[in-house]
């Protein structure tokens, strides 16, 4: 056999593996789709929970997650998904487990999705130990609810805490979106994004507050805090505070206005580009 004849012979074999590969490509890619236009109409749940727990913890890689209060005082778990997730849901040693996972592993690269998928967690009027809520892709809401600690984060959704009291640590914080704080109530508070800004209305937290945005302006409205650490790289930080502070602040590029008071917890502003205006009332 010459080695043209075995060069040819090469060439073919390889022609007719590279046209199984992307056959058996979009046949995978026909079937994910075909499963999940089947289980679509069948992905709106809910879950009655008779089991006791003090510890809530919810993840999702898609849906928004919103955690609130139960208007009958009965808790469960409501979910409209797609048809390639599904929910897991359980109580086990005193804590409620909602987790969201991809139905058909070998399809995620398809990333279908449909609709406006939502977790919704109705609690009961209580206090809870730990409130633990993540989304990869949703935001995070929690509203009119009672903790000793919650942590809200999201990779690329907002997060908003809206008549929460959080006895202990508060913490939220995403990627990529805003954070939204409402008549919040905490020991500590931590509120991060990288890219967004943090609106904090009314939020009073008895030792430190911190709220850092590495895009995105920060803005209070009648917060108050025993002392505050607020820090924007290119957003300027406004607003009110409740009680005189000792400010400490620093802009590389933008105007500073603040009381010249000398008495109170410490308050440090710091911006690379930004205005800092805060004001006490009175």
């Amino acid at each position: 056999m010459s080695s043209n004849t075995k060069k040819i012979i090469i060439l073919v074999v390889i022609i007719l593996i590279l046209s199984a590969l992307m056959s058996a490509i979009c046949g995978i890619s026909t079937l994910g789709i075909r499963l999940f236009k089947s289980n679509h109409d069948s992905s709106a749940q809910t879950w009655t929970l008779n089991e006791r727990f003090s510890d809530i913890r919810v993840s999702s890689k898609t849906s928004d997650i919103r955690i609130l209060q139960a208007p009958d005082g009965k808790p469960k778990v409501e979910w409209t998904g797609n048809g390639t997730m599904k929910l897991n849901v359980k109580v086990r040693n005193g804590e409620l487990s909602v987790e969201e996972r991809n139905r058909f592993p070998i399809f995620r690269f398809l990333n279908i999705t449909s609709g406006d998928p939502v977790i919704k967690v109705y609690l009961p009027k209580g206090n809870y130990e730990k409130i633990d809520a993540e989304s990869d892709t949703g935001s995070v809401s929690v509203n009119s609810v009672s903790a000793e600690n919650l942590d809200a984060e999201s990779d690329t959704g907002s997060v908003r805490l809206t008549d929460v009291n959080v006895s202990r640590e508060a913490e939220a914080k995403t990627d990529v979106g805003r954070v939204e704080l409402t008549n919040l109530s905490c020991g500590t508070l931590d509120a991060h994004t990288d890219t967004g800004s943090i609106t904090m209305t009314n939020v009073i937290a008895a030792g430190a507050l911190k709220a850092e945005s590495d895009t995105g302006s920060i803005r209070l409205d009648r917060c108050d805090a025993a002392s505050l650490d607020l820090k924007s790289d290119t957003g300027s930080i406004t607003g009110t505070l409740l009680s005189s502070k000792i400010f400490v602040t620093k802009t590389d590029l933008g105007r500073i206005s603040v009381p010249d008071t000398t008495s109170g917890g410490t308050c440090r502003a710091e911006t690379s580009i930004g205005s800092i205006e805060l004001s006490v009332i009175r």
